[in-house]
């Protein structure tokens, strides 16, 4: 895998001086250490089916043919983030007020039932059930623990708590006070919650708990929340979603990069498909060094796989790169966690993003 995964950022760096760049939002100082009261800047909005409690972006490739998926507690729609209209409909496994997507199945947190449900994107089949620590927002997310692949983020409203859940139990294994408690992101190096009573939405170090941000909602009585990459969204019970550019005035994540599909299966001597995007919110030049890591699960083996590469992004650069990957044939067969980091000085990064690739026999 390592051996063709270096493709990926030398691409990127051709696609960056060819790409058609845009003046969409005015560079401001990024804020001082501690919890600051910011105002949002909602980009984009869409009307969305009555009584929508949960969100989540939902992407199996390709990051510009990823749709929105928003429960209303007893039913799911799948909505186009570009104009709101519902491309599909189904039951939801029980009343239910969170959801998240991990690349294989659209996972359904239930309301104060104490289970999450593991479904079909299509149809809400559901294929298992596990315990659930909170009963309102979940996410899913990887963070930097190389002996697990990934975790689950839970909020309770009840107790005011973020519990760190493991994907395979559903069993609590680190839990922090919140000040909201109800809608819960992963924006790949931070978590977030938000709080109906304030309409306001927090950012967490995922390490300590510690709250870092509070930024206003766009509208009153902000339910759940989701991250799509680069953008955060808030979903209301007024029937309107926004999409939240959180650098514009908050000061959060100049450049921003995500990896698609959340998940791969894949063999020795096969080949695979990635898409990377990478997004400048500002309106300036910004020099970053990009590189990509794997990790493999259960050791504390990690192999650079590229990098780091120095880009300058011009401003408002949208990059999206798409290579077909191999897989060696001596890969070891197991779980791995593919990062992909910029900073303005490796090895120092300040925003993230991570999928898992599965070698199976």
């Amino acid at each position: 895998m390592w051996r063709t995964l270096p493709i990926l950022l030398a691409f990127a760096v051709i696609a960056v001086a060819a790409v058609a760049t845009e003046m969409d939002g005015v560079g401001v100082t990024v804020p001082d250490q501690g919890v600051r009261h910011l105002t949002d800047d909602p980009i984009h909005s869409i009307p969305i089916p009555s009584g929508g409690l949960s969100i989540v972006w939902v992407c199996q490739g390709d990051q510009n043919d990823a749709t929105l998926f928003i429960c209303s507690m007893y039913e799911i729609y799948e909505v186009d983030p570009a104009t709101g209209t519902v491309l599909n409909q189904f039951p939801s496994a029980e009343g239910i007020h969170g959801l998240a997507w991990d690349g294989r199945y659209l996972i359904q947190n239930g309301y104060n039932t104490g289970t999450m449900w593991f479904s079909d994107k299509h149809t809400g089949q559901v294929y298992y059930s596990q315990p659930s620590p909170g009963g309102y927002g979940i996410a899913w997310g990887k963070w930097d623990n190389p002996w697990d692949d990934q975790w689950l983020w839970v909020t309770d409203f009840q107790d005011q708590m973020m519990y760190q859940t493991d994907y395979y139990t559903g069993g609590s294994v680190v839990s922090f006070p919140v000040v909201g408690g109800i809608g819960a992101a992963w924006d790949g190096s931070h978590f977030w919650d938000s709080k109906w009573t304030t309409a306001e939405l927090n950012r967490y170090d995922p390490n300590t708990g510690v709250l870092l941000n509070t930024i206003s909602a766009p509208q009153g009585n902000p339910r759940d929340i989701c991250w799509d990459g680069h953008y955060l969204w808030t979903v209301h019970q007024e029937s309107i979603a926004w999409q939240i550019d959180v650098w514009l005035n908050a000061g959060l994540y100049p450049v921003t990069q995500y990896l698609n599909p959340r998940y791969v299966l894949t063999h020795r001597g096969e080949w695979f498909t990635i898409n990377a995007t990478i997004k400048n919110h500002t309106d300036m030049v910004m020099s970053r060094d990009i590189w990509l890591e794997a990790q493999r699960v259960g050791t504390t083996f990690t192999k650079m796989v590229e990098g780091p590469v120095h880009v300058n992004l011009p401003p408002g650069a949208y990059i999206s790169v798409f290579r077909n990957l191999h897989v060696p044939n001596a890969a070891p067969i197991d779980l791995w966690n593919l990062y992909i980091r910029c900073g303005e000085q490796y090895p120092v990064w300040d925003q993230q993003d991570g999928i898992l690739v599965e070698i199976a026999p």
